[in-house]
């Protein structure tokens, strides 16, 4: 299973791909230097805002390491405005759905924005689960958007059951 990075920052209109190198155990930039003839390095798909290049960047990440039906983990740094125009994504894609396991502090607001972004009826607000075991077996992507976690359970969770991951750049 492959897994990529793609690291969005507005500020600087960059954005950035790395991939995940298990010989080493680290991440390592998609550069001229390690993948010469990847589209992830051209000014195209770099430069400019994250949103006006999203479909794109997933097209081409899928492109150059999607293998078959081998799952590939994505992984996303950006801003709140990034996160949105994922929802797009997910909108031409009907199938897709949203589980949310556990009750945080931040439930009544996810469901309000749920609300506002129109997608009310395809997001899950299932609360606290006793068997988490049957929440994994029910999920195909296991997503961490956390800004900060001491350590993230969900994370190792997901893999004990095969998941394919989504997180943010979370801090511990």
């Amino acid at each position: 299973m492959e897994k990529v990075k793609i690291i969005s920052n507005p500020y600087l209109r960059k954005n950035t791909f790395q991939i995940f190198k298990r010989s080493s155990g680290e991440w390592t930039d998609i550069n001229a230097e390690n993948n010469p003839n990847s589209k992830l390095i051209s000014k195209e798909l770099t430069e400019g805002f994250f949103p006006f290049k999203v479909n794109k960047i997933f097209d081409e990440i899928i492109r150059e390491y999607g293998i078959g039906n081998e799952r590939l983990e994505l992984y996303f740094e950006g801003t709140k405005a990034d996160y949105q125009e994922l929802k797009q994504v997910c909108e031409k894609n009907s199938h897709l759905k949203l589980l949310l396991a556990g009750d945080g502090e931040d439930r009544e607001k996810l469901e309000n924005m749920a609300k506002e972004l129109g997608i009310a009826d395809r997001v899950c607000f299932a609360g606290w689960l006793g068997d988490i075991n049957s929440f994994y077996n029910a999920i195909d992507i296991n997503l961490l958007t956390s800004l900060s976690e001491t350590f993230p359970y969900s994370l190792t969770e997901g893999t004990r059951m095969h998941r394919a991951t989504i997180a943010s750049n979370v801090g511990g």
